[in-house]
């Protein structure tokens, strides 16, 4: 998924040429990739960008995928307010255009009608034939409209599935990796701490952050309790005491200014 960011990211400096259409296609992916990566509130704003550029266009049918998509997420958020609230806009313009599509179809219908009711009956035949062929017409225009909507959602959900299995195979590598590391600490490897970094790098970056004078002893432990270890497991692998285990706790949370009544292994494990 980083890398799918990574390359829609670049995409955007070369659409300043081109049509602000396709400006919108690249934000739906953008909102569509912010789904699957459960950040909502990233994926409700570019939604909601697409949706302001399909207004301006006056693109009804783009329009009402857009409340679609805006309601799927408010319903994967928990906000079941917004989520009704768009899927009642997306039930009165699917209404909307269901009535003006049928108008249409009736005009045109209508016209053909008078005209040929104005003209003699040598031309009855025209009227059984023009109806005909605008009957074919409109059933390959939905035919093909429909094969292109079912095309790109199999697309859609084919890449959903090849993000989900390389997420399942993510969470294999990082469990085998967690249990080599739990070994490490076990035996008390001199390697423990830097395989750690490697497999925690943004844990490790923070830490530092909120306090870079911290020791490598330091460190050890917090990699610890980030590790979720027990205070009986660290004992054992330290072999020290649980009062020793206290105390270098207490120290630490004067080290990063941590108030007293602030649990420090909730507060390393959210870090």
């Amino acid at each position: 998924m980083d890398s799918a960011e990574y390359y829609l990211n670049k995409t955007f400096p070369l659409l300043n040429n081109h049509h602000i259409e396709e400006k919108a296609m690249v934000l739906n992916t953008f909102g569509d990739l912010y789904t699957a990566k459960k950040d909502y509130k990233k994926a409700l704003d570019y939604y909601h960008q697409v949706l302001n550029v399909y207004t301006k266009m006056n693109r009804k049918r783009s329009i009402l995928s857009t409340y679609k998509c805006i309601s799927h997420v408010y319903d994967l958020s928990g906000d079941s307010v917004n989520e009704n609230e768009y899927l009642k806009k997306y039930t009165l313009l699917h209404d909307s255009i269901e009535i003006d599509e049928r108008k249409t179809y009736n005009n045109i219908v209508e016209k053909i009608v008078s005209e040929n009711e104005a003209e003699d009956g040598k031309n009855k035949n025209f009227f059984f034939i023009a109806i005909a062929i605008l009957a074919a017409i409109s059933g390959v225009i939905i035919y093909f409209v429909s094969k292109a909507y079912a095309k790109k959602h199999k697309l859609k959900d084919k890449i959903i599935s090849e993000k989900e299995t390389e997420t399942d195979e993510l969470k294999k590598k990082l469990n085998t990796a967690f249990d080599e590391i739990n070994q490490l600490a076990k035996s008390r490897d001199p390697l423990f701490l830097a395989r750690f970094k490697e497999v925690y790098p943004e844990f490790f970056e923070k830490l530092t952050a909120k306090n870079p004078d911290l020791t490598e002893h330091d460190i050890k432990f917090a990699a610890y309790i980030r590790l979720n270890l027990t205070n009986k497991d660290i004992v054992q692998f330290e072999n020290t005491t649980l009062r020793a285990i206290e105390m270098k706790k207490y120290r630490l949370k004067k080290k990063f200014d941590l108030s007293s009544d602030i649990d420090f292994n909730k507060w390393i494990l959210e870090l």
